[in-house]
């Protein structure tokens, strides 16, 4: 036999080993990364006008211990994932209404919390007036003038001049 033959064949049963070697640790790695419990929870919901009932767009949605924070979608949905597992106090928040907060809210591992908060409009800023009287004169060359005239004239007719 060859010298170069024989290292040839040890070669390659050694570069056969060594690539089903490696493709058992990478198997056994991933398998054991999969296998993982989560490690936190997820925490998702809704944020409504509660004298409308309405979606709240824009609503930012936080974590007041750890200050993870969410906005409201156009459907007024939020999500916050990652959330470690605890007993926290949330706060909700948009222009125009009065601020929520919900205690005592507890996430557990791998749990997916579904809480859905009103928020109530704020009023605070709206200014009671004393009833009034808007008057206008209607220009008689504005289109509106000139349709006016048309439906107060006795004949009817089907041009405007």
């Amino acid at each position: 036999m060859n010298r170069n033959s024989f290292d040839f064949r040890n070669r390659q049963t050694f570069g056969l080993a060594l690539k089903g070697s490696l493709m058992f640790v990478i198997a056994y790695n991933l398998n054991v990364l999969f296998a993982q419990e989560p490690k936190s929870g997820i925490l998702s919901g809704s944020v409504q006008d509660a004298d409308y009932g309405g979606s709240v767009l824009n609503a930012k949605v936080t974590i007041l211990e750890n200050q993870m924070s969410a906005k409201t979608n156009v459907d007024g949905r939020y999500f916050l994932s990652g959330v470690p597992e605890g007993t926290y106090t949330l706060i909700v928040s948009a222009p125009h209404y009065k601020s929520s907060q919900v205690e005592s809210l507890d996430i557990e591992v791998g749990e997916i919390k579904k809480m859905d908060v009103p928020l109530f409009n704020d009023t605070s800023d709206v200014i009671e007036l004393d009833s009034f009287l808007v008057k206008a004169e209607v220009l008689e060359d504005s289109d509106i003038g000139l349709l006016t005239q048309r439906q107060k004239a006795p004949a009817i007719s089907d041009a405007i001049d």
